[in-house]
């Protein structure tokens, strides 16, 4: 997801539902970066001090993105109040850190562990960079294209509406994103709990050794 296809929609579908122009679209679009510095600040807090895990605070964005996303479909719409508009923008970037700082945690963590990608850390992050760069350039030429209605068809046949039915694209990847995270959580579950328990084996076989060279020490003596 690229908050840029928020920026995208807004500044045409504020102009026509509201009649808002450059400098109240700049202030809401301004207000946008204190959010995101917010949820930068949150997620830090949660995975540094409350040791969440990466895993669990994406899924939390997600489930934000999802909400937020679908909240603004419905809500952008034609001589509507302005809390309709701005409170979904305002929850979108919100979400955006909760999703962009844990993916790039676990996606490093994942090359690590592989241990032919191990020493190409450094190339598999430009390359993770370079999808999101493309994103950030493409996406917004699409919502523009066809998620946002001209003004000439925004009426009573769509309730209004000063988006298309493209726009639910976003909270439906989102979805699907979801579906694939819960999946490999899910995945990983028995191999974690089957790791403990080797673990556990091991520590109280080991035990079990040391108690019984000490009998047979105190025995000899």
């Amino acid at each position: 997801m690229d908050i840029l296809r928020v920026e995208t929609g807004f500044a045409p579908a504020v102009s026509d539902g509201l009649g808002w122009g450059p400098v109240q679209i700049s202030v809401v679009l301004g207000a946008m970066s204190v959010m995101v510095a917010a949820g930068f600040a949150t997620v830090s807090y949660l995975s540094g001090k409350r040791h969440v895990p990466d895993e669990r605070i994406l899924i939390g964005g997600l489930l934000l993105t999802i909400v937020s996303y679908s909240a603004i479909f419905f809500a952008w719409a034609r001589n509507v109040p302005q809390w309709r508009y701005v409170i979904p923008v305002g929850f979108c970037a919100l979400s955006f850190p909760f999703m962009a700082v844990p993916t790039r945690t676990i996606f490093t963590k994942a090359v690590d562990a592989q241990p032919a990608l191990r020493q190409a850390q450094g190339s598999m992050q430009a390359v993770l960079s370079m999808w999101a760069s493309v994103a950030g350039f493409t996406v917004p030429a699409l919502v523009a294209a066809y998620c946002v209605r001209h003004p000439n068809d925004v009426g009573p046949s769509n309730q209004n509406r000063e988006l298309t039915q493209s726009a639910l694209m976003a909270p439906f990847m989102s979805m699907a994103v979801l579906s694939g995270v819960l999946y490999i959580v899910h995945k990983q579950k028995p191999s974690t709990l089957s790791h403990k328990g080797t673990v556990e084996l091991e520590d109280e076989a080991e035990a079990e050794a040391k108690a019984i060279n000490e009998t047979t020490t105190l025995l000899s003596a």
